[in-house]
């Protein structure tokens, strides 16, 4: 154990931390073929388990929280976009839109849907002209 100890293993910090780290200061030595250090660990993994799941958790939610807020803010600027191109032309089409926009056609119906049922825009005479 000398010559370890010399080469910096730090026997004395795992005897100072051992019982903040582990809860037990129950350390145990062996010089033998090789130099082992056992030291348990007893209720200690279940918190570093709570602790990493909560992290692990935590930086998921935000992740996802992240997506949403981009996702909102790109439906709200092509729904902006629509709205423009219908000021500036009443009678464009959905097709038109969607090269505009880059939507998708099935993008920009659904858009429309959506300020129909808020009633943003109201659809005037038939649905074809």
């Amino acid at each position: 154990m000398g010559r370890s100890e010399e080469l910096g293993t730090g026997i004395r910090n795992v005897f100072k931390y051992s019982k903040a780290y582990s809860g037990s200061d129950k350390v145990s030595f062996s010089e033998e073929d090789v130099f082992i250090t056992q030291v348990p660990l007893g209720d200690v993994t279940d918190n570093v388990t709570d602790i990493v799941t909560d992290n692990v958790t935590d930086k998921i939610a935000d992740a996802v929280n992240s997506v949403e807020k981009s996702v909102e803010k790109s439906v709200e600027k092509s729904v902006e976009k629509i709205i423009a191109l219908l000021c500036q032309n009443p009678y464009i089409t959905q097709t038109e839109i969607s090269k505009i926009t880059n939507l998708t056609r099935r993008g920009v119906e659904k858009n429309i849907a959506k300020l129909k049922s808020t009633g943003i825009i109201e659809r005037i005479g038939p649905d074809k002209g």
